[in-house]
């Protein structure tokens, strides 16, 4: 008789989206396999890296099973995020970026509280923005998102901060419905958003993840570089404005359309400061209007509540 052995599906996917990370990968891979639990793939995708990045993923994944490598032909961008979604087949996925590493019992820790609550779909940590050895400051963006649907998305849309929750571990049925189909600046927004449709989000709250820390004007020149449009030139977030309004359960309210307003308005500026300062300088007294007599009527949060949720953590150490 002969038998053939059955090879079961692992509970969690790790997508690792790498591009010019020679520096940092190996760091970031190494978190991942010193995770105490182990029943996970991962998936590295490099992104056409002109440095060194793919050898070093190709010689790590070639000492253990559980890693795939992947050298996508041409850059992806914001499509490969999409791609390790996409070719996931688990229960369950994060992304962890290939300059950020998590702390040993990440998985372990998010996956219990996903297993114990049913009616959360993201779980993450607290998290640490680094700049080599550095400590930057505490991640504004992973605070808990656990009351009503229409709370939790209000509250979410007023202060998305860093949007680091982003790293945190997703149902992957939900993320996939929650993945922008067309690259845009902010699309991770538009995922964070749209996910708490469909459930909470869940902060643990100690700091289990170390972020590669990106500058300000960074992002600004991201929001250029990603126009594919002359409106979008203008107003970087026409994108994402324009996915979540076409979502059918968006709640298209006159709070939430304040809101997507307000985020057009502040990135707005933010683009005009760095290439058009004379235009931009024009534009805080308005923006001053706006906040004083339109935005704050859709704020959800009370001043007590932003600041308990911005507080400071103590790092773990690990």
């Amino acid at each position: 008789m002969s038998s053939s052995r059955i090879e079961r599906t692992p509970r969690v996917t790790i997508g690792i989206p790498a591009y010019r990370n020679a520096r940092t990968i190996r760091a970031t891979i190494d978190s991942v396999l010193a995770q105490s639990y182990g029943d996970f793939k991962v998936v590295i995708s490099d992104d056409v890296s002109p440095d060194g990045t793919a050898e070093i993923c190709r010689s790590i994944a070639a000492t253990d099973s559980r890693i795939t490598f992947v050298q996508q032909p041409q850059n992806l961008n914001y499509g490969n995020f999409r791609y390790l979604v996409n070719t996931a087949d688990t229960e369950y996925f994060m992304w962890l970026a290939g300059d950020d590493t998590i702390a040993p019992d990440y998985v372990k820790e998010n996956l219990r509280i996903l297993e114990a609550r049913k009616d959360v779909v993201l779980s993450v940590s607290k998290c640490l923005f680094v700049s080599g050895e550095r400590h930057i400051g505490l991640a504004t963006g992973t605070y808990p998102l656990m009351g009503p649907t229409n709370d939790n998305v209000l509250r979410y849309m007023f202060r998305p901060c860093d949007n680091t929750r982003m790293y945190g571990i997703f149902r992957t049925e939900v993320l996939s419905k929650s993945f922008p189909k067309k690259d845009f600046f902010g699309y991770d927004f538009v995922v964070s958003l749209i996910s708490l449709l469909y459930g909470k989000h869940y902060e643990i709250p100690h700091i289990m993840m170390r972020r590669d820390y990106t500058p300000r004007e960074n992002y600004v020149s991201m929001m250029r570089r990603d126009a594919d449009s002359l409106i979008s030139q203008w107003f970087p977030a026409w994108g994402l404005t324009k996915d979540a309004i076409g979502r059918p359960d968006f709640p298209r309210n006159w709070k939430t359309m304040i809101l997507l307003f307000s985020v057009n308005i502040y990135h707005h500026y933010s683009v005009c400061a760095k290439y058009h300062p004379r235009y931009a300088a024009l534009l805080p007294p308005l923006i001053k209007v706006w906040d004083r007599h339109v935005s704050w009527r859709a704020n959800p949060w009370s001043s007590e509540e932003i600041a308990i949720a911005t507080a400071e953590a103590e790092f773990d150490g690990r």
